[in-house]
């Protein structure tokens, strides 16, 4: 600032004439016309402005107050020096509007104190604004207070003077780096977070804005210094700074890694939970037929039962060559030779006797599962089963063994041999059906590799209904 300029603000600063009125008489500066003492605001602020921009002027005591056009008249200003009075008409090129006042555009020749006169509700208020205008080929005069920051995300914030004016007119707001403008960047607060060039600079705030239809700009800029912390001040005790910044460090360190272990443990344990599912869902059966040939702790011990399992069939049929080769070599051969089961089939030429039907219900009885077969082609219509083209006597065991083992609630194991007719399970009667719809029966094919395998489906569903092997030795009982 050169010697001339201060002593013109010393001036300003300093000498304060008498304040005009309304019509241009001189006033006593700390009186109203009525003679009372008037308000003062000296709490003044410097404005630092480039010649060749728009300026609008509002004391600081009234930016946030609303006034109407009827009451810009209770307002008057005028420049201390020289005692010039402003006036309302837009064709000034400095002009008022109530508490603002208007440069349009600013000349190097308008610096000093300008000075707002309010009488108000019979009281007066006198607000000081000084202003300092410098050249445009000195920037450097008109910067703002620098800001200090030294986080990773720093904000430089324009001016008021530059953002009130442009939010009241609706301007367009943009910024400025060291000259180069951001294109992005239109609000009034300038985050700098993300960007890749040096944050240390110039930065400039420019509004253009429109008045009378006439375009203007009002500018504001400051600088961005960013700090550097120390770790350690000379103050600080070093051997306890790193002592207590190791120990802090350890305590993190471990408690994050506990974090990751606890999560880890608990991935790996629902993992395990879930494969366990997996295989109990889908090897069940496989795993109950492990049991039973290991754990010789949980054979069954005679219950009273004579047999394992009573094999229900109509006897005309069994000569037949599904149903012989059912009967008399894979049953046989896997339940009595590979598992052990003992296994009751009544006899192909046995006739009914007199004591037949009592014979019947006993060996029922006395078995703890029932299997009932059911060859292809076999219609069975009428109640408990009995076939319209078969002698009375030979349903006699069908009969009795399907009565007996509804009710005793045996469990039974329905075994369809080859595939079903195309009439389904619809000729069968309504004790057979039941059981069908309570259980699926179990389907044998003659002609399949795995027919006498033990370890196929079908015998591994068979075995797992089966009760476990007891312990009397086994045999195959015809009779």
């Amino acid at each position: 600032m050169s010697s001339w300029e201060m002593m013109k603000l010393l001036l300003v600063f300093c000498w304060m004439p008498c304040v005009e009125g309304d019509e241009g008489k001189a006033e006593p500066p700390g009186r109203s016309p009525t003679g009372s003492t008037c308000e003062m605001y000296t709490d003044m602020k410097t404005l630092f402005v480039t010649e060749g921009e728009a300026l609008r002027i509002v004391p600081d005591g009234l930016q946030r107050s609303i006034w109407n056009d009827s009451q810009h008249a209770l307002f008057t200003w005028h420049r201390q020096e020289g005692e010039t009075n402003f006036f309302s008409s837009e064709k000034e090129r400095i002009h008022h509007h109530g508490p603002a006042l208007f440069f349009l555009p600013l000349s190097i020749n308008d610096t000093g104190l300008y000075i707002a006169r309010l009488n108000f509700l019979g009281k007066c208020h006198i607000f000081y604004v000084p202003l300092l205008v410098k050249s445009a080929s000195d920037p450097l005069g008109t910067f703002y207070t620098p800001i200090e920051g030294s986080d990773s995300n720093p904000q430089v914030p324009c001016p008021e003077q530059v953002t009130d004016v442009c939010k009241d007119f609706r301007g367009v707001l943009s910024w400025y780096q060291n000259s180069s403008l951001m294109v992005e960047e239109k609000l009034p607060t300038l985050q700098l977070q993300g960007y890749t060039m040096p944050y240390a600079a110039v930065y400039k705030c420019v509004c253009t804005w429109r008045h009378n239809e006439m375009k203007y700009n009002s500018t504001a800029s400051r600088e961005l210094k960013m700090m550097v912390i120390p770790l350690l001040t000379a103050e600080q005790p070093t051997n306890q700074n790193f002592e207590t910044i190791l120990s802090t460090t350890t305590e993190l360190t471990v408690h994050q890694e506990s974090e990751s272990y606890l999560v880890v443990a608990v991935v790996c344990v629902s993992i395990v939970f879930l494969l366990a599912a997996l295989t109990i869902k889908y090897f069940f059966m496989d795993l109950v037929l492990f049991c039973r040939r290991f754990l010789r702790c949980c054979k069954a011990s005679n219950d009273g039962s004579g047999y394992d399992l009573y094999v229900l069939y109509h006897s005309q049929e069994k000569s037949e060559g599904i149903l012989n080769h059912f009967l008399s070599q894979a049953l046989p051969h896997v339940l009595e030779q590979k598992c052990g089961y003992r296994v009751f089939i009544h006899g192909p030429n046995d006739r009914p006797r007199a004591d037949w039907l009592e014979q019947v219900k006993e060996h029922v009885r006395l078995c703890r599962r029932l299997m009932v077969v059911l060859p292809p082609g076999l219609e069975i219509h009428e109640t408990l089963g009995s076939s319209p083209s078969s002698p009375v006597g030979d349903d006699v065991e069908w009969q009795v063994g399907l009565h007996e083992a509804l009710a005793q609630d045996r469990r039974v194991i329905l075994v369809q041999l080859g595939e079903v007719g195309p009439q389904g399970y619809t000729h069968l009667s309504p004790t057979l059906k039941n059981f069908i719809h309570k259980r699926s029966p179990l389907c044998w094919l003659e002609d399949s590799p795995d027919a006498t395998d033990w370890n196929s489906r079908f015998w591994k569903r068979v075995r797992y209904e089966m009760p476990i092997v007891s312990d009397k030795p086994s045999s195959l009982s015809v009779l």
